[in-house]
């Protein structure tokens, strides 16, 4: 996933295929393969975490690594709805960085002119 990350601004596709091998995948086919499901969440969620700002208008470059994390986080979560109590307690700050920091970040004032 590290590659991914140098290409932010085009792997909308790779995150599509990459849902669409999972969701289409037996349970069967995803044990076969060995993964450590849980492991491969919080490793999503570390990432998700330490992101740096992408997006900064809504006009303006899509996030698409931001989005294709978040999307696989939630096929997972669906596939395997324990894997959320797991994740969160064990890495118990991933929704309020999420909330506060990412999604709906409380401006400082520092960028803001004066009235």
């Amino acid at each position: 996933m590290k590659v991914i990350a140098e290409y932010r601004d085009k792997c909308e596709q790779y995150f599509k295929l990459v849902e669409n091998l999972y969701s289409r995948s037996t349970q069967q086919d995803l044990e076969s393969t060995k993964i450590d499901f849980k492991e491969l969440a919080l490793s999503i969620a570390s990432r998700i975490s330490k992101l740096e700002p992408y997006e900064v208008t809504s006009v303006g470059d899509k996030d698409y690594l931001l989005q294709g994390y978040m999307r696989l986080l939630e096929a997972l979560f669906r596939r395997y709805p324990g894997l959320k109590n797991s994740v969160l307690e064990q890495n118990n700050k991933f929704v309020i960085e999420l909330l506060h920091s990412c999604l709906f970040e409380i401006p400082d004032g520092k960028d803001c002119l004066p009235l």
